[in-house]
């Protein structure tokens, strides 16, 4: 059983890095909201689905690489597949998802290199003993990450690493994960009006506001702590 972390890296780009990075995540927003109109409109929420009425259309309009492509489908199919009611959209600064086809990370030599509109693009990553604390051999980099900016130039790297917790006499135990990302962690209101956007949970019941994720972390947290009985 694997426990995993992410990474939260800071990037170091070349201006003509952080404009190829820019020109590819405004291909990639547009991919994601025009085959999320699609979704929409012809109810085509899985994958599979979305690959066969999108693909082309969105080929042609973003010039985007087929894996990116793909990529971005296969976001808006887990939007709908979380709430199918509502149309999803994404905003110009949302995050690029990357994986093994279109990311390749060298933490040994710290630098990256991500797919892009024309090519590789490689860029430096900016590693602190934080970081390097994970980096001991015990830890294994999984190739997926999401890559988002903070102002300009681009400026982070999510990255995914696991511990192979067995290895070392680590005990695990699966949490039931089901509507954590629409249960308040404070009231245990569960609606899925209270996951506004990915980004933003907001409770509608009590009003508690929180990053999305992290609302959803603490739950998986509280479902694996044991609840000790207190009467005597």
């Amino acid at each position: 059983m694997k426990a995993t972390l992410t990474l939260k890296i800071k990037l170091e780009t070349t201006d003509q890095a952080s404009q190829s990075l820019s020109e590819t995540e405004k291909a990639y927003v547009v991919a994601l909201n025009h085959t999320s109109q699609v979704a929409f409109e012809k109810k085509a929420f899985n994958s599979v689905a979305l690959h066969h009425v999108t693909y082309r259309d969105v080929r042609e309009v973003t010039k985007l690489p087929a894996n990116l492509v793909c990529s971005a489908r296969n976001v808006v199919a887990e939007a709908y597949k979380r709430e199918k009611e509502k149309r999803h959209r994404w905003k110009e600064t949302a995050a690029m998802r990357y994986d093994a086809r279109t990311l390749r990370v060298k933490l040994d030599q710290q630098y990256a290199t991500l797919t892009t509109l024309e090519s590789r693009t490689r860029v430096k990553l900016i590693l602190s003993d934080y970081h390097r604390q994970y980096l001991d051999g015990t830890w294994e980099v999984e190739p997926t990450a999401t890559v988002s900016r903070n102002g300009w130039p681009f400026s982070s790297l999510f990255l995914k690493i696991a511990h192979v917790a067995s290895k070392h006499g680590i005990k695990l135990e699966p949490v039931d994960a089901r509507n954590t990302s629409r249960t308040c962690h404070k009231c245990g209101h569960c609606e899925s009006a209270n996951r506004k956007s990915q980004s933003v949970f907001l409770c509608v019941r009590c009003g508690h506001k929180s990053n999305a994720d992290y609302n959803a972390s603490l739950n998986v947290r509280d479902r694996r702590v044991p609840v000790t009985d207190a009467s005597p």
